[in-house]
This record gives structure tokens, C-alpha cells and sequence, in this order.
């Protein structure tokens, strides 16, 4: 899937939510397997929620907003186009 940028200068193929996840993976120098192990997944999911080909579960997102990475509905709006690649 090729990434489209939006007029109001959002990435269309990404979520605020998956952008999140990867940036604070990096920022705390995780591996996705160390982010699945952490979260009790698989590190294909980990890839597929950072990718936005799939929405963790709602008790994933519980998880994820307890550790400060994101908030449920950060899900439903678009990642920044300048920060999402």
C-alpha cells in the first residue's frame, strides 16, 4: 500500500496511533520482540500495528495508554505526514 499525503497534510495510510507505537519503540530502544514480549504478542503484531494493518485489542490499548504510549482513540486519526515515515 503506497502512502498518500492528504491536503491538510496528514498520511492517509498511517494512524496517530501505529506512529506512536514506533517512535516510542525507537526512542527507548526496543526491538518489536522486545515490545511483544512486554505486551504478551507476537512481534508480527507488534510490526502490524506499527505498519496500521491492524488495531491492537481493546486490552492491548489499555495497556499501551497505562505505559504513556497512546490513547485509544489515537487509532482514529491520522499520523503526521513529516514524522510518519
Amino acid at each position: 500500500m503506497s502512502r498518500e499525503t492528504n491536503r491538510n497534510g496528514t498520511d492517509s495510510a498511517l494512524s496517530l496511533g501505529a506512529w506512536k507505537i514506533r517512535r516510542w519503540r525507537k526512542a527507548e530502544g526496543m526491538t518489536a520482540r522486545h515490545v511483544a514480549t512486554l505486551l504478551g504478542v507476537t512481534p508480527p503484531a507488534v510490526h502490524f500495528w506499527e505498519t496500521g494493518k491492524k488495531v491492537p485489542r481493546h486490552s492491548k490499548l489499555a495497556q499501551l495508554q497505562e505505559l504513556g504510549v497512546c490513547e485509544p482513540n489515537d487509532w482514529h486519526r491520522p499520523a503526521p505526514v513529516s514524522q510518519a515515515a
